[in-house]
């Protein structure tokens, strides 16, 4: 996500988002697929995962990462690594976007793993790690999408995008 481990001003300064939007991985795609894609506002805590009342604000991109919310259903309590109560302690972290319909009825949890989104490797979310400063969140091998990495952990990229 960054070459240090910071979270600091979120997925909008990510060195990621950079690479996706404009920089290397954008020019990886071929013409015709860039001429399709359209740019979408997403939301995102940009400030950073120890503020607890960090304001969600959006970022226009063409490729991203999704989120936590647009992933996993947001319950009070999001993961038993943390004894904190994310959505509650945390407010942001529940307004990042709403679960998409593809994985509705199909990640149905967010401590488990989950055989929908599971490709047997980390791959990361915008989200940053609530609590933590040099955190974001990614999904493990298995499915479940309440893990946190290092910002600067080399993990999967797996891109979405809207035509």
């Amino acid at each position: 996500m960054n070459a240090t481990d910071t979270n600091a001003g979120g997925w909008e300064k990510s060195e990621l988002r950079a690479k996706m939007n404009s920089g290397e991985i954008w020019s990886l795609m071929p013409p015709d697929f860039q001429s399709k894609v359209k740019t979408v506002r997403k939301l995102t805590n940009n400030v950073g995962g120890i503020d607890k009342n960090a304001a969600v604000t959006a970022t226009s991109d063409r490729l991203f990462l999704l989120s936590y919310s647009e992933i996993a259903p947001c319950t009070s309590h999001w993961t038993s690594d943390f004894t904190s109560l994310w959505a509650s302690d945390y407010p942001w972290s529940s307004s990042e976007g709403s679960q998409y319909e593809a994985f509705k009825g199909k990640v149905t949890n967010n401590d488990n793993p989950n055989s929908a989104i599971a490709i047997s490797s980390l791959w990361w979310e915008r989200s940053v790690l609530p609590k933590l400063s040099a955190y974001f969140l990614d999904v493990t091998g298995t499915g479940r999408p309440s893990r946190g990495d290092d910002a600067s952990a080399s993990l999967c990229v797996c891109p979405a995008w809207c035509f």
